[in-house]
């Protein structure tokens, strides 16, 4: 017979789901408190013209950079270059 039985897992089924709710209502608590402290967005226009250059101005993808890679292509070359061979 298997160590703890049926009794055993009850209790950690049980166990588990009070976890799970406490988690989750503490979780829900804390992001109602950080939306009335600081809000979860910032303004649509923020959000339209980009985040990072907003908040940190720099951009996260530079896309168009000629420099900076080991070849001196940029990322979206990269991406987009077909090898001679094909």
């Amino acid at each position: 017979m298997p160590a703890g039985g049926a009794d055993q897992l009850g209790k950690q089924l049980v166990g588990g789901g009070a976890v799970l709710v406490y988690a989750f209502v503490v979780s829900g608590i804390i992001g109602l408190v950080v939306n009335k402290v600081m809000g979860f967005r910032i303004h649509e226009d923020h959000e339209i013209s980009g985040i990072d250059l907003v908040i940190h101005a720099e951009t996260a993808y530079d896309l168009h950079a000629t420099s900076g890679g080991r070849s001196g292509t940029s990322f979206l070359d990269t991406l987009t270059r077909r090898d001679d061979n094909e």
